[in-house]
């Protein structure tokens, strides 16, 4: 009997010792717990250190590639009929010259179709004098070099009623200069960050970002040139393309050391 109640009395104590274990663990925490908070906590990325925020801008010049231009054929008769198979006939032999100098298909595109009854308004009346016919085109030449020769040979098969609205030079290939002018905005971007950092004492460290600010690309370039009547005997017409020019502006942080 008293051996039992001597059993009892140490089961009692042994699990009121392990009650008052488990709660101070819980208190105070238990390391494997810890360790397990600290491995799902987030940690904040650390702050940049020191540096510089500079931007470089770059300029590089080319020479135009491509040449557009507005030419077409302006008749004026006495009747619509007349004036439309002329202005056709011309339109036609134009176009059929700008083919056989090599102007592709895809880069001529109509541009104006139009008929316009002509009026003498003398001694306070309107009467119709005739009927004006135009139609014009705008055709892309893809090499500068030969468009001053193409362009003559057109104006002389499109006869007295060709008319040159005007051209326009654009620098379509740029890919080459718009990587020059990257490598050297990021050059003037370092020449920048190399001064700061001696002004301020330090040694310039790694690039930490770079991202492009802005890029210029020219817009066309475009030169008035109305004419009226063909060139004699199809003579190229002297062209000056002159050069357009990209731009590129980057924005560059370096670190210090």
């Amino acid at each position: 009997m008293d051996t039992t109640i001597a059993a009892r009395t140490l089961g009692l104590i042994a699990l009121v010792l392990a009650l008052v274990v488990a709660v101070i663990l819980l208190a105070t925490g238990l390391p494997s717990a810890r360790s397990a908070a600290a491995a799902t906590t987030p940690v904040s990325a650390a702050a940049p250190g020191p540096g510089v925020t500079v931007t470089g801008t770059a300029r590089v010049e080319g020479v135009p590639d491509t040449l557009r231009i507005d030419i077409g054929v302006n008749v004026v008769e006495s009747s619509v009929d007349v004036a439309l198979t002329k202005a056709n006939e011309a339109s036609a032999a134009l176009l059929k010259t700008l083919q056989d100098n090599g102007v592709e298909e895809r880069d001529i595109a109509t541009t104006q179709i139009s008929i316009q009854p002509q009026y003498d308004y003398s001694g306070n009346t309107q009467r119709i004098t005739g009927y004006q016919v135009t139609q014009a085109v705008r055709a892309t030449l893809r090499d500068v070099e030969t468009a001053g020769e193409i362009i003559g040979k057109a104006a002389a098969s499109g006869g007295d009623s060709t008319i040159i609205n005007g051209i326009s030079f654009d620098l379509e290939d740029n890919e080459a200069l718009l990587k020059d002018a990257r490598k050297r905005a990021v050059a003037d971007a370092r020449a920048k960050a190399e001064e700061y950092a001696d002004a301020a004492g330090r040694s310039l460290g790694d690039v930490v970002s770079i991202s492009e600010a802005s890029i210029e690309t020219p817009a066309p370039y475009r030169m008035d040139a109305t004419m009226a009547g063909a060139a004699e005997d199809g003579a190229a017409m002297p062209l000056s393309p002159g050069t357009q020019t990209v731009r590129v502006d980057v924005s560059v942080v370096y670190s210090f050391r």
